[in-house]
């Protein structure tokens, strides 16, 4: 404590020798500061000791300063300097850093109108949709089924990979159950639609910090990237789904028990197979 005492005393009289309102204001400034530092560091404030430290150090460095200006200004000025460039670069590095976020902003706004409109006409087009890719997977006639019939023909083993009735009955007991089904289903079938254009947006994004032997390896990204998620979206829909719907539609415990399946569980498993699906068949890209 009487060392801290003895820094300010020290720093109070020198200050009374400088001239200058301006240089004693400061001073003044800065003993009033570490006059408040010391009186939290006498009641229990431990972790001011550290703080208190810097003031004292502060206040004799001035007070060096205001006895000899000439001595000290010519540093005080290039370290000013060095500061406001300092100041300047970061600014660049800040407005660089933003930009890049800027630019993200509007591509990824970019992408969600388009697949906003894609969404929309599927939503329009909601029965045939419905009628033609969803509830025909239950039937017999899907092609998937009369493939798999005439290939058991081909190889001369009867009807064994013939599928037969699936005994499915879509219901929906939930009174918006249907709208949050045909809103899921539309989403997802935007996104699936306007994939070559949200890729094309985010690799538009990552392009410009590649160097120039990768992007010789990146060339046709884009159109591998799409052609691998559309083949996985078929494979998905006319072989994964099919397959999925044929044995979870006529799987039972008992004869006992009926598959009365709600609308949701039935469209959201054939959706999510089939996207899941293309997002699998993207694994080469990422490998790659």
């Amino acid at each position: 404590m009487s060392s801290s005492r003895d820094d300010f005393g020290i720093a109070f009289r020198s200050a009374l020798l400088q001239r200058g309102a301006a240089q004693k204001f400061s001073l003044v400034f800065l003993i009033i500061i570490a006059s408040i530092i010391f009186f939290l560091d006498v009641y229990g404030f431990g972790f001011m000791k550290p703080i208190r430290s810097i003031i004292n150090d502060g206040i004799y460095r001035v007070s060096l300063v205001a006895s000899s200006p000439s001595r000290f200004i010519p540093q005080a000025t290039g370290s000013v300097s060095s500061l406001f460039n300092m100041k300047s670069e970061n600014e660049k590095k800040e407005l660089s850093f933003l930009g890049h976020l800027e630019e993200l902003r509007w591509r990824l706004v970019r992408s969600s109108v388009v697949i906003i409109l894609a969404a929309l006409v599927l939503f329009y087009f909601t029965d045939p949709i419905v009628q033609q890719f969803y509830i025909n997977m239950s039937k017999t006639t899907f092609p998937t089924y009369q493939f798999f019939c005439l290939l058991s023909e081909k190889l001369n083993i009867s009807d064994v990979l013939c599928a037969e009735d699936i005994p499915i009955k879509i219901q929906s007991i939930e009174m918006t159950k249907q709208f949050s089904t045909n809103m899921y289903f539309a989403l997802i079938g935007g996104l699936i639609i306007s994939f070559p254009f949200t890729f094309y947006q985010i690799w538009s994004f990552v392009k410009p910090g590649l160097n120039i032997k990768e992007l010789k390896a990146t060339r046709w990204i884009g159109f591998n990237a799409s052609l691998l998620f559309f083949i996985g979206i078929l494979f998905g829909y006319f072989l994964i789904s099919p397959l999925c719907v044929q044995f979870f539609g006529g799987y039972k415990l008992t004869d006992q028990i009926q598959n009365n399946f709600t609308i949701s569980s039935y469209m959201s498993m054939i959706t999510t197979s089939t996207f899941l699906s293309g997002l699998f068949f993207e694994l080469p890209i990422v490998m790659y």
